[in-house]
């Protein structure tokens, strides 16, 4: 975090209040141009990979991680 705070994309002052916020002039105008055009951002399932799976619950025996068989389950228990 430090290092986007140096590099200005970061607001300082607003991570000083524990919020992460974006300087608005750090974002290209290009990048800007993309995300109102795109259409998969606008999309059901960019809306349940971006809202549904944070709620995912990952770790533990009814995790995501261990209903689907990933390996890497067998390190959290």
């Amino acid at each position: 975090m430090l290092e986007l705070i140096s590099k200005g994309i970061i607001s300082k002052t607003s991570f000083d209040n524990d919020i992460i916020e974006l300087e608005p002039n750090s974002i290209a105008t290009a990048y800007i141009e993309l995300l109102e055009t795109d259409d998969f951002l606008k999309s059901d399932i960019f809306k349940l990979i971006t809202m549904g799976l944070p709620k995912v619950k990952f770790s533990g025996a009814n995790g995501l991680k261990s209903r689907s068989g990933l390996m890497e389950y067998v390190y959290d228990i």
